[in-house]
């Protein structure tokens, strides 16, 4: 649990600034298709200079994905704590950033190299593929496990 983001509360927005760590992509069976998404990380609190997390993973939507975020890029914004349940069987609640404004990027000044994926970049195929073959191995352990 993310106990600094708790005691922030939900009721006020906040300034954030983070790291972008990688992309990824996460398998979402129940809306039928997988979804890009992006890792943030050492998330601080620009008012009180806290760490408040260590990493964040936030779904790319238009906005993220207009951004063409890229490994190594710094990201300032506003944000207010949301919640969220966490866990297959059993849930528990952990704490989130939700409604991002006021975004500013410093960019890293280099290349891209031929394979490296930004936040605009489709999923592949593979990238796909593999998502969903790691859920359907998930459920199948924990079946077979509920089983014995």
């Amino acid at each position: 649990m993310r106990i600094a983001l708790k005691v922030i509360g939900k009721e006020t927005r906040n300034r954030y600034h983070a790291t972008v760590g990688r992309m990824g992509i996460k398998s979402n069976e129940f809306k039928g298709f997988p979804e890009r998404t992006i890792l943030l990380k050492n998330v601080v609190n620009i008012d009180t200079g806290d760490v408040i997390t260590d990493h964040l993973w936030f779904t790319v939507g238009k906005t993220l994905k207009n951004l063409k975020l890229k490994e190594g890029d710094e990201i300032t914004f506003n944000a207010r704590v949301g919640t969220y349940r966490k866990g297959y069987k059993y849930k528990k609640t952990d704490y989130k950033l939700n409604y991002m404004t006021k975004i500013e990027v410093k960019r890293l000044d280099r290349e891209l190299n031929a394979e490296e994926i930004t936040s605009d970049t489709e999923p592949s195929f593979e990238e796909l593929w593999k998502a969903q073959e790691r859920k359907r191995q998930e459920r199948e352990e924990y079946e077979y496990t509920q089983n014995y």
